[in-house]
Formats: structure tokens, C-alpha cells, sequence
């Protein structure tokens, strides 16, 4: 017998090139000196991620910034087209995880910064986690409310104090010691979901004469009210910094969320009503 094509090595390398000639028409044999898939391939983690060995704040000085972001983006088109094969197959054992890109030291800080900055500037799903906490370390973060997820996200910091849940009418304890109200919502992994929402502690928060420093999207636009909307962490920081500097006269932000109260709404709508 014959074939077209003899790939050697029965690796993952090996399978996948088989797989696409085979999906192509193109006859291929696979030969392996040893039992094909036991070989590296079996000693991997099987641990796939779209990271090459070049950060892409670096790649784009060598190969142009155009040219290093499409090597990311077809690594992580890879991994997707994996994940089909995978359905194709039957192979059931695969799904995503997030993963962590830390600075071992101090000073990588600053690169760790630039390569966040680079990527989400150009879609990649990814976020500084409690960015604002790590470079305000003289202002205290507070955060009340269901705290499992923020202990898995967020680094122990002296200035983070997680409370955890706390009832409704207890609240006003704690904002009358609080310099700002935060809105810090994952618009860049969460799009569609924060779109959708109409933030109720925007109002909240005004009525006990705290200013606001949000995320900014779509709805919070629409509301034109004193808040400060920010686009990524540097302007969110920068926020934070500005508003117990100069806060807002309390007056303001009071009178603003009295406007939206349930009775002027009801009020407006009736008007409008003739």
C-alpha cells in the first residue's frame, strides 16, 4: 500500500497534523518507534494556554504591534479549535480555567502593568486584580457583601478588610465612615451581564452623601450623575484619589439621588401622561 503523507512522531504534534489531512482527503500514515501517545505527549500537564514565550508588550518591538497581536489572537483561535476537535472525537475530558500571570518580585510590577494594559487594549479577556488596594496602601477597602470569590481573587492586604454579608438596615453604619462608594463592576469579562444592569447602589450610596467612582458603561452614561465613570484601573485609581481630595458638596450628591426617588419617578410618568 501506499500514502501520500508519512508523519513521524505520534505525539499531540503528530495527531493534529493527521487530523487535518485526514479532514482534507489527504492520505497519511502516523509512525511512532514507541506505542503512538506515550511518548512526551504523555508526560505533559496537557495544560494549554495562548501565552507564547515572548510577552506581547515585547513581541511588538521585534515583529510590529499589528503582526504581535495576531500571534496571540491565533493562539488563542488554537486552543478554541482544540476544544471542537475534542467535541469531534468524543474526548469529553476538557474544559477552561482562568489562569494567573503574577510578578515573582517588586520590580516586575511595572512590566506585569504594561503587558495588562497591551492585552485588554486589544480584546484579550484579562484583569489586575486589586490593583487599586495594592497602590493606595495608605486607603482602606472595605467590602461587605458574599466574600468567597474575593477571597479566592484577592491577595490578604492590610488595607482590605472582606466583611462579608451584612444585613440590609445595618448599612448605613458602615457608610457613614466611608469617604467613597465604589461601583468596581468586570465590564471587560462580564459585558453582557453589566449591560443589562441598572445600578441601584449608584443612588445609595448618593443619598448618604458619599461621591462614586464606577466603571464606566453603557447605562451609567444614560444617568448623567455626579459619579466619576472610569475606563480602566489607572483612571479608576486616579478616581478614588480625586474624590476624597475634593469631595463633591454633599448637598449635590443628596439632591441627585432624591431626583430618582420612587415617588418623582412616579411623578414624571404621570406628567407625561397628561
Amino acid at each position: 500500500k501506499r500514502t501520500d503523507v508519512v508523519i513521524m512522531g505520534g505525539g499531540i504534534s503528530g495527531a493534529l497534523a493527521a487530523w487535518q489531512l485526514i479532514n482534507h482527503g489527504v492520505d497519511c500514515v502516523v509512525v511512532d518507534g514507541r506505542t503512538i501517545g506515550l511518548g512526551s505527549t504523555c508526560a505533559s500537564t496537557a495544560l494549554l494556554q495562548y501565552e507564547i514565550d515572548e510577552p506581547l508588550c515585547e513581541l511588538q518591538h521585534k515583529v510590529g504591534l499589528k503582526n504581535a497581536v495576531r500571534s496571540y489572537q491565533l493562539c488563542l483561535e488554537s486552543i478554541e479549535a482544540l476544544k471542537l476537535i475534542a467535541a469531534e472525537t468524543g474526548f469529553k475530558d476538557i474544559q477552561s480555567k482562568q489562569s494567573l500571570y503574577y510578578a515573582a518580585y517588586k520590580k516586575d510590577v511595572a512590566f506585569l502593568q504594561k503587558e495588562y494594559a497591551i492585552r485588554k487594549a486589544h480584546g484579550f479577556k484579562v484583569r489586575l486584580l486589586d490593583e487599586a488596594a495594592a497602590r493606595l496602601p495608605e486607603i482602606s477597602f472595605v467590602l461587605i457583601g458574599p466574600d468567597a470569590l474575593a477571597k479566592q481573587r484577592l491577595r490578604a492586604r492590610p488595607n482590605l478588610h472582606l466583611l462579608g454579608k451584612r444585613e440590609y438596615r445595618e448599612l448605613p453604619r458602615y457608610l457613614q465612615h466611608a469617604d467613597v462608594g465604589l461601583i468596581p463592576f468586570d465590564v471587560a469579562n462580564h459585558s453582557e451581564l453589566v449591560r443589562s444592569i441598572h445600578p441601584l447602589k449608584l443612588y445609595e450610596y448618593f443619598a448618604c452623601g458619599l461621591p462614586v467612582v464606577a466603571v464606566e458603561w453603557e447605562e451609567l452614561t444614560y444617568l448623567r450623575s455626579p459619579a466619576h465613570l472610569c475606563r480602566g484601573t489607572g483612571e479608576f485609581i486616579a478616581a478614588i484619589e480625586q474624590a476624597i481630595a475634593n469631595p463633591a458638596e454633599t448637598s449635590t450628591l443628596q439632591s441627585y439621588a432624591a431626583g430618582h426617588d420612587w415617588s418623582e419617578r412616579v411623578k414624571a410618568i404621570l406628567s407625561h401622561l397628561g
